[in-house]
């Protein structure tokens, strides 16, 4: 399998990932990644992402005040050591459906990931809120 990088995506706002995207696992080891650009690879049927961030050991207090409301406390910085590590492996077909959710769309509020894709072939268009480079 030959792996490619097709692209770049921006994250542009403090996001918080699995440091392995399949572990499901409510005590799964997280990674804070910061705003910045991150080299996207296309690997045989999948597409995929690679980041830089720090271990979130981050662990919340809570207490609870009443039966409705809750109190969340603690210092949410990453303090562990930086990592480098992949997103999950998208197929053609979820890579188009992220490619149209809010989180992906331009000048949607919820927009947090913009891709642009320099050297990228997918069965179907390029969804909507991906820049395609054409240098």
């Amino acid at each position: 399998m030959t792996t490619r990088q097709v692209g770049t995506v921006e994250i542009l706002a403090d996001r918080i990932y699995p440091l392995d995207p399949y572990d499901t696992s409510p005590s799964r080891t997280e990674v804070m990644v910061t705003p910045g650009q991150y080299p996207v690879y296309r690997g045989g049927d999948g597409v995929f992402w690679v980041m830089i961030g720090r271990l979130n050991t981050f662990k919340p207090i809570v207490v609870q005040v009443t039966d409705s409301i809750s109190v969340i406390s603690g210092d949410d910085q990453p303090k562990g050591p930086p990592v480098t590590f992949p997103s999950r492996t998208f197929t053609d077909t979820e890579f188009q459906d992220l490619l149209t959710q809010p989180g992906c769309t331009e000048g949607d509020p919820e927009q947090r990931l913009r891709f642009t894709l320099t050297d990228f072939q997918m069965n179907t268009t390029v969804a909507a809120g991906c820049e395609k480079d054409e240098t």
